[in-house]
This record gives C-alpha cells, structure tokens and sequence, in this order.
C-alpha cells in the first residue's frame, strides 16, 4: 500500500490494529487480523518519520518532516489537530501514559510538550545543541527523556519545564531512549550511534545538596549533575581523583579511597557551596555492581 520507505510502526494497545508511518507522507492503519488497510491518513506535505498509538485507544500521532505533528481520529480516519511550531524534521513522538499529553523531538533541536485536547504547546524544551532524535515518557507522565546527535540524554521536569538531569558520556549520537518506572525510581535505557546499549538506574534520595552522580560497574564515574544550577564544564580523563570546580575558583582535587580505581569524569555541575572537607565515601560492592558516593550527592547507578 504504501509507496515509499516505512519509517515507524507501532501496535494498538490492544494490539488490533497497525499503525505505519511513510515516507511517502501517509499515514495508514491495518487491521491486524485481515491485514487490510483500513485508513490512509493523507496531510503531510513531507516524510512521516515516528508514529504512535494513543493509550486511550482513540487516536494517532504522527511526526513528520513537514515539521508538524497530526493527530488523527482512528475511527474516522480525519486529522483533528495540526501541532505547528518546530522548525525543523520532526523525529520522534510519543504519548504519556493517560494520553493527555504529547512530546515531540525535532531537527531543531528542541523537544515540545503539547496538550492533545487543545492542540496547543505547553513548552518548549531548550538545552540539546544538535538534533533531537528520540523522546519518551516516565510511567507517570512527569518526567520526559530526550536523546540527541549532541551525544547526551536529557530529563526534563513536566510541571517546570526545566531540565533536571543531563547525562553525559557518548561517543556519538544518541538515537533511541526508554524509560521504566518514575523519577527515582526509574531505568533508562539508551541507544547510541556508538554501537552501545546503556541501561542507568536514576535514583533520588535525600543526600544534601540536590545533585546527581552517575557511574558505572567498571568504576568510571560518567556524570555529576547539579539540578539546581547549570554550571557545566567537561572535565575529560582523569586517574582516581574528582575535580569540583567553583564558579572561577581553580578546581580541586578529591582523593579516591579505592585503590587502583580508575574514574571517568565526563561531566560535572557546581554545588552551591562544597564544603573543604570533602571526600569520596568508601566504595561499595553490591550485587554485582559498583558503588561510589560523593557527600551531599543523590546517587544513580549505571550499568553496562
């Protein structure tokens, strides 16, 4: 049926139905058991590059070139609202899970929030300096991961329209992000054009100062993150110290307890005060996975 390349399939929730999303600039749904076609949904002007099905079983989202995202009536097979706003390829859609909201990544480099009912944008998420190529929801609708050609993740706050969490630390691209559970709770999961599959563990516990601190099993510590302040300097390759740097201050150095532990650090946010007699808490080994914690650090795991 179609007649051009099938970027985005996606089941129904009751898994019925098939939505196909073409370059071809349609869209089509198809009968899972009869296997025909029982919509094309024309509009688009451009490529239809991701579609998804809506939770509440009555509507598709499609995200296109043409720089818009459509929703669509499933059972009538008509456009019922046009989201305009991006200024580029929209790359990747995607429903909370009451299916009240939607986000859409884009070539621009920004990811939106909009409300399905109204059609109208909520906000506008700026931070990735590349393309945005992949978005996704908590199990809560709270919180949204977005992956970029900037080679990082972020995790951006619903109600605020602020990013909390940057996640540092690929060679390349990151193309494909999941998430299971809510904030504090949650895993993430992220394809890379680095050829890896990550899966981070995103915890939040009380600790002091409201930061963030990701490592991994190997003892490479790939990001801290301050989510109150945006202070961010990357700090490259270095061999069982952690730099903390202060606005301008020469940065200093915070010994390792562990020997022969070699540390990563990718990516470090400023705490509004660090305290002198800072230290690296002892190392633990738990289930098979390493643990370091720095002082007044919320603590997220990484594991490869």
């Amino acid at each position: 049926g179609h007649g051009g390349i099938v970027r985005s399939v996606v089941y129904s929730l009751k898994g019925d139905r098939i939505v196909s999303g073409s370059w071809d600039s349609t869209v089509r749904l198809w009968d899972v058991d009869t296997g025909e076609c029982i919509h094309t949904l024309h509009g688009h002007s451009s490529a239809v590059d991701s579609v998804v099905y809506s939770p509440r079983g009555d509507q598709i989202a499609s995200g296109s070139s043409d720089s818009t995202v459509r929703l669509w009536d499933v059972d009538s097979g008509e456009c019922v609202h046009t989201l305009h706003g991006h200024n580029g390829w929209v790359r990747s859609v995607v429903y909370s899970s009451k299916g009240d909201r939607i986000a859409s990544g884009s070539f621009d480099r920004t990811v939106r929030l909009w409300d399905v009912d109204t059609g109208e944008c909520i906000y506008i998420f700026q931070g990735h300096s590349d393309i945005v190529r992949s978005v996704a929801f908590s199990a809560n609708g709270d919180w949204i991961a977005s992956g970029s050609n900037d080679k990082s993740v972020k995790l951006w706050d619903v109600e605020t329209g602020m990013c909390q969490v940057t996640i540092l630390g690929f060679t390349s691209g990151v193309i494909s992000v999941a998430l299971e559970g809510d904030f504090g709770t949650q895993c993430l999961a992220t394809g890379s054009l680095d050829k890896s599959v990550r899966r981070w563990w995103i915890t939040e516990e009380e600790a002091g100062d409201n930061a963030v601190l990701f490592w991994s099993s190997s003892h490479q510590v790939l990001s801290v993150h301050n989510l109150s302040f945006d202070d961010v300097q990357d700090l490259g390759r270095l061999n069982r110290e952690l730099l903390i740097q202060r606005g301008a201050l020469t940065p200093s150095a915070l010994p390792s307890d562990r020997e022969g532990a070699e540390k990563e650090f990718v990516m470090v946010s400023f705490l509004p005060e660090w305290y002198e007699q800072s230290e690296v808490a002892k190392v633990e080994e738990r289930s098979g996975c390493t643990k370091a914690c720095i002082p007044g650090l919320d603590r997220g795991q990484l594991e490869e």
